[in-house]
């Protein structure tokens, strides 16, 4: 129709600042779809952590003698006990021929994976957090092997620099520990359980000094305080970690810095209609003589206000998708090369903005030259004269 060709054509009338006007409003459309986008995917993640299922209580340094007295304990405050897993502490001492003073002194191999301390296990199946990448998996040797077939972790073994059939060598107390890598595993760190580098079968490490993790899942706060608090007075060297508490606490930090973010983005869309209100401003005395003339052409007074309301929504909608466009693959840039999550984008929200922007945008823009209306041709002409 007239109004929308007129208003599309309006938006390369001279000094019409349509470029500033545009990257003003799009920038801020860009924030709040990013923002409103990746707060959203980091709250679900955290969400899903502590949903309905899954573990949120895990007890440390538990002692063999103790595991019963654990377990009887956890039953009796009507928590649900998933599992125990066995931590064997250990130091690495060699990496294939290499020593670990010559790698360190090579600084070829970042330091942290050569002097830490080891927490491996032992178990004769995958976990639902772990599947394998290469080799195969081990789940029960003879206790004289030598050398050990372990599985290790995708991640540090590209660290170390280390592939399918390296040999590692661990120190337990003292005692040398001679593995050979046999399988390399994927491991989602993001699960609420316990995971490692290291996991060796079983039948080789059962009479080493150790202790266990307890993980269990607790349906109420109140309950899991109840537990702690039982913990605390029974076995005093069991430390107890409430996950849910630390969930909820990420929650809340993620919402207030989002809130504080989308402050700034909204700032930025405020600035944008500061810039708008100047642009109106400054291309004032065309619009006016543009309406003279439409009137005199015969135009009706509310096909002159289709003409405005096509231009702003035009420039509201061009600026607020090319954001909105940018924003969505900020966000899927974000999950995939920064937060290594896959990419959860709610198209209804980020229509939302989209539709927002683009009615403020018209609005701001109406609000403008709402006093063009008002006058007639004749009163204008006469102000122009």
């Amino acid at each position: 129709s007239f109004a929308w060709r007129q208003g599309l054509a309006n938006l390369h009338r001279p000094n019409n600042q349509t470029s500033a006007v545009m990257l003003a409003i799009g920038v801020g459309a860009f924030l709040l779809v990013t923002l409103y986008s990746a707060q959203r995917m980091l709250v679900a993640q955290v969400t899903g952590r502590a949903g309905a299922g899954e573990p949120n209580f895990v007890l440390f340094d538990v002692q063999r003698d103790q595991r019963a007295g654990i377990a009887e304990l956890i039953r009796a405050h009507g928590l649900s006990l998933r599992e125990e897993v066995p931590i064997v502490t250990m130091r690495l001492t060699r990496v294939g021929d290499r020593s670990v003073e010559e790698l360190r002194a090579e600084a070829k191999i970042p330091s942290w994976p050569l002097r830490r301390e080891y927490r491996s296990t032992y178990r004769s199946a995958l976990t639902d957090s772990e599947e394998i990448a290469a080799g195969s998996w081990q789940d029960r040797v003879a206790a004289d092997v030598d050398p050990i077939p372990v599985s290790v972790e995708k991640g540090i073994a590209e660290t170390l620099r280390a592939g399918l059939g390296d040999e590692l060598q661990f120190e337990i107390q003292g005692v040398p520990l001679r593995t050979r890598i046999a399988s390399l595993r994927k491991v989602d760190w993001q699960r609420v359980q316990p995971n490692f580098f290291v996991v060796f079968p079983e039948g080789v490490l059962v009479s080493a000094p150790q202790f266990f993790a307890v993980v269990a899942r607790a349906e109420s706060a109140a309950a899991a305080a109840r537990l702690q608090r039982g913990v605390v007075e029974r076995f005093p060297n069991v430390s107890a970690i409430d996950l849910s508490l630390i969930l909820n606490t990420l929650h809340s930090i993620l919402s207030k810095v989002s809130a504080a973010m989308r402050f700034i983005a909204l700032f930025t869309i405020i600035t944008g209609f500061a810039v708008l209100a100047g642009a109106v401003l400054g291309s004032r005395a065309q619009r006016l003589r543009e309406r003279i003339l439409l009137r005199t052409m015969g135009a009706p007074r509310a096909q002159i206000v289709g003409v405005v309301a096509a231009e702003y929504l035009l420039l509201g909608g061009i600026a607020g998708l090319a954001g909105a466009i940018l924003g969505v693959g900020a966000t899927w840039a974000l999950s995939f090369y920064f937060f290594g999550t896959p990419a959860a984008i709610a198209f209804g929200p980020v229509l939302a903005i989209l539709a927002l922007v683009m009615l403020a945008t018209v609005v701001a823009g109406a609000a403008g030259c709402w006093g063009i209306f008002r006058s007639s041709p004749l009163e204008a002409l006469r102000a122009e004269a």
